[in-house]
């Protein structure tokens, strides 16, 4: 008779052990043996396939909940199993927002290993989730940003675009992160990070808009000599005009200074010569011709002709131009000699009586201003192209118009000293009628200052 085995009634093939402890422990390594085995073959899977695992939620659950922080390689097969599954199906992530705090959890864990790999794959799964716009208040942690920082202070070049990614990532959206990192020099890092590694020098800059987009004023104040430094280091490269001058333009224009403004010049020329990127550099150009404290000589007039080209060229350009210039006159006296000496002039003086309602009335101001800048001699040359007759052919018809125009012809009925010039502008042409219409208006200002101007026409012997 054959004698039957009953596995119920032996220990077959079943190790034996002395005690609980023994036990455990070759079950805790069993089990990580089991997972190790199955996290390899997750991955591979999701490697050699064309379309991504569905990693459930129920999965990763359970690989984070038993990942032992202190075992490198099982936390680094996790991670990367993590990192490799919200590379390809990110929407498993957004579906299982109760393991995010776990997955963070565990990423910030493995940045206390001191083993550069396992660093760049919890970085790699960081950087990824900072991707995703609504879990990016998971990470926006000040524990979290101070981790991250001290990470960069390591000085492993590997690791440097991660946590840049990611602090870019976080400072898109929110003001606090950027304050944090002002307040942990940051701006500092940046500017060595951008020094020391050309191919990551497009990025600090783009690190730097970031933060500059969300900063208080008062944080950047104390940093703007690490701005000055990453803008020098990035306009090397022509690639990087288009970040510095959206830096430049988000920037207040309170910050800017003579050592600022220098730096930036060779980008704005650069750009002005090239047509590129000129939304921009007109928004910064008008900027720093608002200034209160108003930087003489700025535009130079090699600008001047570079915006005159740029006028030419574009129809939507035009209005911005000349606000621009209207302010631009009523700075320093070489201000109005650099203009009036350039090519702009006659761009402007042709919109006096432009088909463009718009640029009519933008060009009013910049004659207005011309009017009441100081009593610079060199302002009579914009009496030049028939100036009168193409104002006489516009007034009577906008009263905005009508008076910036009375302003600018009633400072010229003040100048002794070329008196003969302008009144021989002023006699050939009809303004003076339709000056004498404007006495009769309904508006009380038009009429009156047009009184004004005819009574001191009647202190003049114009024979």
């Amino acid at each position: 008779m054959i004698k039957t085995f009953d596995i119920r009634q032996k220990n077959f093939m079943k190790p034996s052990f002395s005690n609980n402890s023994a036990h455990e422990k070759f079950a805790t390594n069993l089990r990580r043996e089991k997972r190790l085995f199955h996290l390899k073959e997750i991955r591979r899977l999701t490697i050699s396939s064309n379309s991504p695992i569905q990693t459930t939620s129920e999965t990763i659950q359970i690989e984070l909940s038993e990942t032992s922080p202190t075992d490198p390689i099982e936390l680094s097969e996790t991670l990367l199993t993590i990192s490799q599954s919200l590379t390809l199906d990110k929407d498993f992530i957004k579906n299982s927002c109760k393991n995010i705090k776990e997955i963070i959890k565990c990423t910030l864990k493995s940045l206390d290993q001191n083993n550069e790999e396992i660093l760049e794959t919890s970085l790699s799964v960081l950087e990824k989730l900072s991707r995703i716009e609504n879990l990016l208040s998971y990470l926006k942690d000040p524990e979290i940003i101070i981790r991250l920082l001290c990470t960069l202070e390591l000085g492993i070049d590997s690791l440097y675009s991660y946590i840049l990614n990611i602090l870019a990532n976080l400072c898109h959206e929110y003001t606090e992160v950027a304050d944090i990192l002002l307040k942990n020099n940051y701006l500092e890092q940046l500017s060595s990070i951008a020094y020391n590694i050309t191919h990551l020098v497009k990025l600090t800059a783009y690190a730097l808009l970031k933060i500059i987009e969300k900063s208080s004023k008062k944080l950047l104040f104390k940093d703007m000599e690490f701005v000055i430094k990453i803008i020098e280091i990035a306009k090397k490269n022509p690639e990087n005009d288009y970040i510095i001058l959206t830096i430049v333009d988000f920037l207040d224009d309170s910050l800017y200074n003579i050592k600022f403004l220098n730096s930036i010049h060779p980008i704005i020329l650069r750009n002005l010569k090239n047509k590129t990127h000129l939304n921009c550099v007109l928004s910064i150009i008008n900027s720093i011709t608002d200034k209160e404290i108003h930087l003489s000589n700025y535009l130079t007039l090699e600008i001047l002709n570079l915006i005159s080209e740029v006028f030419i060229n574009s129809t939507d350009l035009k209005k911005p131009i000349l606000f621009i210039i209207s302010n631009f006159v009523v700075g320093t006296n070489l201000d109005m000699t650099n203009f009036l000496f350039s090519d702009l002039k006659k761009n402007v003086v042709s919109c006096i009586n432009h088909p463009s309602f718009s640029l009519r009335k933008e060009c009013s101001f910049v004659f207005r201003n011309i009017g009441i800048q100081s009593m610079t001699m060199n302002k009579i040359h914009i009496l030049d192209d028939y100036v009168f007759e193409k104002i006489a052919m516009v007034l009577g018809v906008d009263p905005i118009i009508d008076k910036n125009y009375l302003i600018f012809v009633s400072s010229f009925l003040d100048f002794q000293n070329y008196e003969s010039k302008v009144l021989n502008a002023y006699k050939n042409s009809n303004i003076n009628d339709k000056i004498i219409k404007l006495e009769m208006s309904k508006n009380e200002e038009i009429s009156k200052l047009a009184s004004f101007v005819l009574e001191k026409c009647s202190t003049i012997d114009f024979s």
